[in-house]
């Protein structure tokens, strides 16, 4: 049985630091790898059948069924394309410009059912040969548009209608689809070459005319599909079956047969006889086609593994790289707990040393607090009660206080709440919260001096050189070897290049770019994120985060001595830049609970203590809302703004023998 088997081609802490980093990009690559592969899709083909019952004259009466499930929405109509061009462009042997196939109209017909009920008679179909229209009114066409291809129309009637279970049927005659030469008649065919989406299982039954031949003189080639199966069932049979064909893949045969089974029937002008082409040469073509595919294959597995190999090297390096130039410096303080301040830095110095040079929304109300703590600025309550959606706070400027010792982002935060949203002297907390939603012009304005505050912030902390400046000449020296995954996938290119120019059988490697590519990204990024803290800066740092754990905690300290309001309330404005400001006032409720005494001493705690609806550290919270939904009103206005304005038994093999035909499935 002269049945070809070919291959089947491929589709189808520093310990902690390596760890995690590996893990994350297997992880990465996996989840890419595997969405690109099995990606949802809203049309999938359950089954696709077709039976090919090939005439003594070398025709071909074909066909196609095809059970489909539309799981997505908007789908109404549908068209099926049959090519029957014999020679495509890039066919490898010579043929005969008058050897063509055509296509039977009188014989074309479909039919369709929707579950199990026969739905044809309320659909409305087109032929492109009888220059049907579609849906729009155009007239029906094969995609790409081409000469020698026939379209199948059916319309549903209505939007959204093809959803859920149905089944096309297309009966068609190609005449003239039989080639035959000096030795040996062939089909060489591709049933389809597009598909709507993925196919579960599909089977394909050739029938041949009734002979007194034998298996063995039968020769059956598959291409395009990843997981199929060829089988001569016996002299008028040939079965071709596949599963789990991926949107990409396409199904193409050559069955090659003996002159004898269609006698003197056939057509001369599909009688080619050449000395480039006969039965032998067709073999040594199929042949080698099949050792190419395999070291095609091969090769893929090969660029695939080294793929994985720089992946895993960019691990490594990146293992070494941390630890040798990106670590923490070993400072002398080690301590789990800090019950006092470390420094007398402000809280947005504080704030931009301890989250690596950047400056948070939390900094500006905790500058304002730290302003009326040291009665820069007074806090007093007027009007509604404490408990009222509308309370508001007064905030006065002293203007018997020099501002000469302040630091520029302290004086900007003066100008910007008092002279820009105050009259100068004072300013309500409702003012500050209302003043982005008079106009865009302030909204901006607010943005503006927003972003100045963090400027002014930055500038003053560079000039104590808190962050390691010298750590940009290690991301240099570390991002050298990202040109291992460019070179890689370079030479890859090339090689897979001069392999199809050579052989015209393409290199699948899109798991060795995929893998190239994203770990180039997750190693670079990984590089560029690295940060470090300066000796002083790092030693700086861990005394603050002692503080923060401490703020955090105290509340379980059982010998802990309670210091006054005074000391709390410059604790607390280092805490809201920490973002543990909610956490500590709970603890402060119990441990420190307000009275007459300590409402006299406060500067912002216990501002309307004593009023009607007074709750712990109401004038606190009202401020801190209030700056937080002034940044917000100032984000919807802008962003309301511009958006208003915006417009034989034996498997496939790989490559492809240039059959004729071609076509397939399209939805909308």
């Amino acid at each position: 049985m002269g049945i070809m088997l070919n291959g089947r081609p491929l589709q189808g802490g520093q310990a902690k630091f390596f760890t995690v980093f590996g893990i994350f990009i297997f992880v990465v690559v996996l989840v890419a790898v595997g969405g690109f592969l099995f990606g949802y899709n809203d049309i999938e083909v359950n089954n696709y059948e077709a039976t090919i019952t090939i005439t003594e004259e070398g025709d071909m009466i074909v066909t196609e069924r095809m059970a489909m499930n539309y799981r997505g929405d908007g789908y109404q109509v549908r068209f099926w394309d049959v090519g029957y061009e014999k020679f495509p462009e890039g066919y490898n042997f010579p043929y005969s410009p008058t050897n063509t196939a055509s296509f039977d109209e009188s014989v074309a017909f479909v039919r369709v059912w929707r579950g199990g009920t026969d739905v044809t008679a309320s659909m409305d179909i087109g032929y492109s040969f009888l220059n049907d229209t579609d849906e729009f009114g155009d007239l029906i066409r094969c995609e790409p548009v081409r000469s020698q291809c026939e379209s199948f129309f059916v319309n549903t009637r209505s939007p959204g209608n093809l959803s859920g279970h149905w089944t096309f049927q297309y009966d068609y005659r190609i005449n003239g689809a039989i080639t035959q030469y000096s030795d040996i008649s062939e089909l060489n065919w591709v049933l389809f070459e597009y598909m709507e989406g993925p196919i579960k299982e599909g089977e394909v039954i050739i029938n041949l005319p009734a002979n007194t031949f034998t298996e063995e003189d039968l020769y059956i080639f598959g291409h395009g599909i990843s997981d199929g199966n060829l089988e001569i069932v016996s002299n008028t049979q040939v079965r071709i079956t596949f599963e789990n064909a991926s949107q990409r893949e396409w199904l193409e045969f050559r069955l090659l047969m003996p002159n004898a089974l269609f006698e003197d029937n056939i057509d001369p002008s599909n009688v080619f006889i050449d000395d480039g082409i006969n039965k032998q040469l067709i073999l040594d073509y199929q042949a080698a086609l099949s050792t190419n595919t395999n070291r095609a294959i091969t090769l893929s597995q090969i660029f695939f593994g080294l793929s994985i190999l720089t992946a895993l090297s960019l691990v490594v390096l990146a293992y070494r790289y941390k630890k040798k130039y990106f670590m923490p410096f070993e400072t002398e303080f080690d301590g789990d707990y800090l019950r006092e301040l470390p420094y007398d830095d402000t809280p947005a110095e504080m704030s931009y040393l301890y989250y690596f040079g950047s400056t948070n929304n939390e900094d500006v109300t905790a500058t304002l607090l730290d302003l009326v703590r040291r009665k820069y600025i007074t806090m007093n309550h007027e009007g509604q009660e404490l408990t009222s959606k509308d309370a508001s706070f007064l905030l006065t400027l002293n203007k018997d206080k020099s501002h000469d010792d302040l630091l520029e982002h302290e004086v900007h935060i003066i100008d910007w709440f008092f002279n820009k949203i105050g009259d100068g002297e004072k300013v309500q907390t409702k003012e500050i919260e209302n003043y982005a939603k008079e106009s865009l012009l302030k909204a901006e304005r607010f943005q503006s001096d927003g972003k100045a505050f963090q400027t002014k912030v930055k500038n003053v902390c560079r000039k104590q050189d808190l962050i390691d400046r010298t750590i940009s000449l290690y991301k240099r020296k570390a991002m050298t070897v990202i040109g291992l995954p460019i070179i890689l996938g370079i030479a890859i290119f090339i090689l897979s290049l001069g392999f199809e120019a050579m052989t015209r059988i393409p290199i699948s490697n899109t798991y060795s770019y995929l893998t190239l590519v994203i770990s180039g990204i997750v190693y670079t990024a990984f590089i560029n994120v690295q940060r470090r803290r300066s000796q002083e800066g790092q030693e700086r740092f861990v005394k603050w985060n002692a503080f923060k754990n401490f703020l955090t905690d105290f509340g379980n300290f059982k010998d802990y001595p309670m210091p006054g309001i005074i000391v709390w309330e410059h604790f607390l404005v280092y805490a809201v830049s920490l973002k543990v400001a909610d956490k500590v006032m709970e603890q402060l409720k119990v441990k420190l609970p307000m009275n007459d005494e300590m409402a006299r001493q406060s500067t912002f705690m216990g501002v309307g203590y004593g009023r009607r609806g007074f709750y712990y550290g109401a004038g606190f919270s009202t401020f801190n809302q209030s700056v937080t939904r002034a940044r917000t009103n100032a984000a919807k206005k802008i962003s309301s703004a511009r958006s208003s304005g915006s417009g034989r038994g034996g498997g496939f093999s790989g490559g492809s023998s240039f059959g004729g035909g071609g076509g397939g499935g399209r939805s909308r």
